[in-house]
């Protein structure tokens, strides 16, 4: 299973993208997309945090 990044404390949440492209970023495994939620975290200051999902999960338009 793949998986993606979904932003919450923001409507409608966001999906992360590669940078500097409508890609949305994917991660192959868990560890892979827990370690850069992990790191995401850890730097953002406001109310927004970031969760793993499955990549087929509702609510991105450009899977």
């Amino acid at each position: 299973m793949r998986y993606k990044l979904i932003s919450k404390g923001i409507n409608p949440p966001k999906v992360l993208f590669n940078s500097g492209t409508n890609t949305v970023k994917i991660f192959d495994t868990v560890e892979e997309a827990n370690r850069m939620k992990d790191e995401l975290n850890d730097i953002t200051l406001d109310d927004v945090h970031w969760e793993v999902a499955p990549l087929n999960a509702e609510g991105n338009p450009q899977e």
